[in-house]
């Protein structure tokens, strides 16, 4: 039962390390000022929750800048990654503590079946946002960004 959590977690930060970008307005210049901070969750064994905190910040200041057709995608992983970070803090888990090491707790696998339904419309949202920025940034995620 604790593998599926730890799964979920993996599997929605690999698909986040997709947001590495350029830019060209301030759209794409939100996504290339967080880069940085959202890089920071691209090694799962090494992700902290204060990383997970700190590139939940930056998807809202993303959501802020992101157009219409594109702007609930961000605002709903936004808040998935807030949802997340609370599930961890809900377990115990200080700002140190690895994801990794964290999500195998019992008490974050019971708060984290409350957020599989989010964590799993992750992937979908972050489809549509790869798209958009290919249009919009013309960069490619699929590829890593850059």
């Amino acid at each position: 039962m604790r593998k599926a959590p730890v799964a979920l977690v993996g599997s929605a930060l690999t698909t986040l390390l997709l947001t590495a970008c350029g830019g060209g307005n301030a759209y794409c210049d939100q996504i290339k000022a967080s880069q940085d901070d959202i890089g920071n969750i691209s090694s799962v064994q090494d992700v902290t929750v204060g990383d997970l905190e700190t590139a939940a910040d930056r998807f809202d200041d993303i959501a802020e800048e992101a157009p219409d057709d594109v702007k609930s995608e961000w605002e709903k992983t936004a808040s998935t990654l807030d949802k997340m970070t609370e599930a961890f803090d809900d377990a115990g888990a200080e700002s140190s503590s690895k994801l990794v090491e964290a999500a195998a707790d019992p008490k974050f696998a019971e708060a984290a079946q409350a957020i599989s339904g989010d964590l799993t419309a992750l992937t979908t949202d972050m489809q549509s946002i790869t798209t958009n920025v290919q249009d919009e940034c013309d960069i490619d995620l699929g590829a890593g960004g850059s």
